[in-house]
């Protein structure tokens, strides 16, 4: 049994041993202000932290899933609601990391971080909201299967390019932000891209950002997916199909396009540098601004 807050410069470790696996009960909704360690190194041995109630992470706490332990027998899990603040940093390649508990409604308002591409966090319960200064981010699959994910906040593909799994019915509210860096032409790991299992729901903010010098490589020729589901709805704020989108960096613009259930990104147009001409131009007019300026001194 556990009982109270896990206060700062305390830790909680929840360790499997070769004997078994560990397994604590919180008696009270408690809030976690330091670390939770929930590690297996052995197979089929579990990790369980269960609360019939909530548990709260709070801002600048971690609770960490890891353990060398890649059986999919193995399970670390949290049996509770989940409010999250901090940072939830899952570590393993493990596909039995599980968050949640009939009913449970999940709040995010921290950083979920999947740090393999073989990991699978799989949510349990009613609901799942990622809401606004939330950050899911990372590769492998978040599975919201069982609560859907209803998104005010952010997605962030990749470390850094990448490609994130979303299953469940995903919504992307107004005022969400999904950020999409583009570093070569390879999908999913010289650019970002989701891959949606099943419905998703556009709307928010679509941010685009080069990483790697490539925008000085990028041609008007080159097309990216960055978004593939089986169902799609709805569009970006402001970008209907064919539109232009600017990258955020100021550097150019593509062309989206939402046919076949996917986001895709082409025809970039890169924005012009002043000529020479233009640069003389733009120093001349200042050097007139400057000599009015003087002589109303």
């Amino acid at each position: 049994l556990y009982q109270g807050d896990l206060n700062v410069g305390q830790f909680l470790n929840l360790d499997a041993t070769s004997a078994g696996g560990t397994s604590a009960t919180a008696v009270a909704d408690f809030t976690n202000f330091s670390t939770i360690n929930l590690t297996s190194d052995f197979d089929a041995r579990d990790v369980l932290l269960t609360r019939a109630g909530s548990i709260t992470n709070a801002a600048g706490a971690i609770i960490n899933f890891n353990g060398t332990s890649t059986a999919t027998t193995t399970d670390r899990r949290i049996n509770s609601e989940l409010i999250n603040a901090g940072l939830i940093d899952v570590q393993v390649d493990s596909v039995s990391t599980r968050i949640g508990s009939a009913g449970a409604n999940h709040e995010n308002t921290g950083t979920y971080l999947n740090r393999n591409s073989q990991s699978v966090v799989t949510f349990v319960g009613s609901s799942f909201v990622n809401e606004a200064g939330g950050v899911l981010s990372g590769i492998g699959e978040y599975d919201f299967s069982a609560t859907g994910l209803t998104s005010n906040g952010t997605i962030d593909p990749g470390l850094s390019a990448g490609t994130l799994i979303l299953d469940g019915d995903i919504q992307l509210a107004t005022g969400s932000d999904l950020l999409i860096e583009l570093g070569g032409l390879v999908q999913g790991t010289e650019h970002d891209f989701i891959d949606v299992l099943d419905t998703i729901e556009l709307d928010g903010n679509l941010s685009i950002d080069f990483i790697d010098g490539f925008e000085s490589a990028v041609t008007t020729s080159d097309s990216f997916t960055i978004l593939s589901s089986s169902s799609l709805t709805g569009t970006f704020d402001g970008y209907l199909e064919g539109d232009l989108i600017a990258t955020r960096d100021g550097l150019g613009w593509f062309t989206i396009s939402y046919a076949g259930n996917n986001v895709t990104l082409s025809n970039f147009s890169s924005v012009p540098e002043p000529t020479g001409f233009a640069v003389s131009l733009l120093a001349l007019s200042w050097l007139l601004i400057g000599r009015r300026k003087t002589r109303k001194a």
